[in-house]
């Protein structure tokens, strides 16, 4: 009985580190995916390249209307999503005619060079935005009040980002979770979720703004969404009610929130301009 016990233990032993060197050795892979693009792709989007560098290499985000005289906003898209995915989305809307748009890759996405992380994130946002200001003819202090953010899932950590490192007062989040680790936990259960080594942390950041004062946000999440529960989003609307406008989509799907509901999405928006 001893032995068979014993041998019982060391196989679930050897099944869980064999777990955890997957989750260590591939979780990147199963965060990110990254995609590249056709020539044709990037000439139809109409978008300008912005060239610029980080500790990755080169790194290219795209501009809209930089002619613009409106607000300026940064564009971060999902996880399995280019950013020029997201160009026509905003394309023929009246009321942001006169708004420049931003679309930011991510590393290793569409032309940009090297690996993502939520580091490599964050410094892709510092070294894009004195480019930006160049592009615009505008100083920092000029360009800084102008700016908003626009993220869905993955994007509304990065957009998180920009707001907080780039004091950013404004912004719509789409499907955002409460942290890379909550969702470690709801996908592979504690332990496991301790290995989790890209540490985006929605609400660590929300805090920081809401220290900060001042900053407001409209977060819109579906009722059906399968990849992040919308208790994610209820629950940093619950705890940051003075920050956070949330509203709900009666049957949206994760992807799907962008096109169910274009009209509250676009309403959001003009919500933070």
């Amino acid at each position: 009985m001893k032995s068979l016990v014993r041998h019982s233990a060391m196989f679930f032993l050897r099944v869980f580190a064999g777990l955890a060197v997957m989750l260590l050795l591939f979780q990147s892979c199963m965060i990110y995916h990254p995609r590249g693009y056709e020539e044709s792709f990037i000439q139809a989007s109409g978008a300008e390249p912005l060239r610029y560098r980080t500790s990755q290499g080169e790194q290219v985000s795209w501009i809209r209307n930089p002619g613009g005289a409106g607000m300026v906003w940064l564009v971060f898209a999902g996880n399995g999503t280019r950013a020029l995915d997201l160009v026509s989305y905003f394309n023929r809307v009246p009321d942001f005619e006169n708004d420049v748009f931003v679309h930011v890759d991510y590393p290793a996405y569409g032309r940009c060079e090297g690996r993502p992380s939520p580091a490599a994130i964050s410094e892709s946002i510092r070294n894009v935005l004195p480019t930006l200001a160049k592009r615009l003819d505008l100083k920092p202090e000029a360009l800084q009040p102008r700016l908003r953010v626009f993220g869905h899932s993955l994007g509304a950590a990065a957009a998180l980002i920009a707001m907080d490192e780039e004091h950013i007062d404004r912004g719509v989040l789409i499907a955002p979770f409460s942290s890379m680790k909550s969702m470690a936990r709801l996908r592979v259960g504690w332990p496991l979720c301790e290995l989790l080594h890209h540490r985006f942390d929605n609400e660590a950041v929300i805090s920081s703004l809401q220290a900060r004062g001042g900053c407001h946000l409209e977060v819109i999440h579906g009722t059906a969404d399968e990849v992040i529960p919308q208790a994610q989003s209820e629950a940093l609307a619950a705890k940051f009610p003075d920050v956070i406008a949330y509203h709900v989509v009666d049957g949206a799907f994760h992807n799907h929130i962008l096109t169910s509901d274009r009209d509250l999405v676009f309403k959001s928006m003009a919500a933070v301009r």
